[in-house]
């Protein structure tokens, strides 16, 4: 017999955080315990993108997608803000949904970075 985890917390999470809340760090937990406890057969799931269902992942991706989010620097301090309480580079950013402010981040560093790339090529 198999146990079956549904894992798909730490896949959405990672989506949208770049680190891990403490949620995810029990839940790894208790994945990493389940997966290495000799005699016991586990298997974990995600959702199927359709929502129908779920699909099998293998441990060696569940820990893949942790590991990177346990090893994501943490950001760095913010200046302080101005007379107002306004950090004068953020003051757009404050309209942007906090679930979007993490991916649009990652997207224009990654944007940058590209266009650095292309510039020394």
């Amino acid at each position: 017999m198999t146990l079956w985890v549904d894992v798909e917390d730490l896949f959405v999470h990672a989506r949208i955080a770049s680190r891990p809340s403490g949620i995810q760090r029990l839940s790894f937990g208790i994945y990493s315990a389940l997966a290495a406890t000799p005699g016991v057969a586990v298997g974990f799931v995600r959702h199927d993108g359709a929502g129908r269902g779920y699909r099998t992942v293998i441990w060696d991706e569940v820990r893949g997608v942790y590991e990177r989010m346990a090893h994501t620097p943490r950001p760095v301090a913010r200046p302080a803000p101005d007379a107002h309480g306004h950090y004068a580079e953020r003051r757009w950013t404050a309209r942007i949904p906090v679930e979007l402010r993490d991916p649009l981040g990652q997207a224009a560093r990654a944007q940058a970075a590209a266009i650095g790339a292309a510039w020394r090529a």
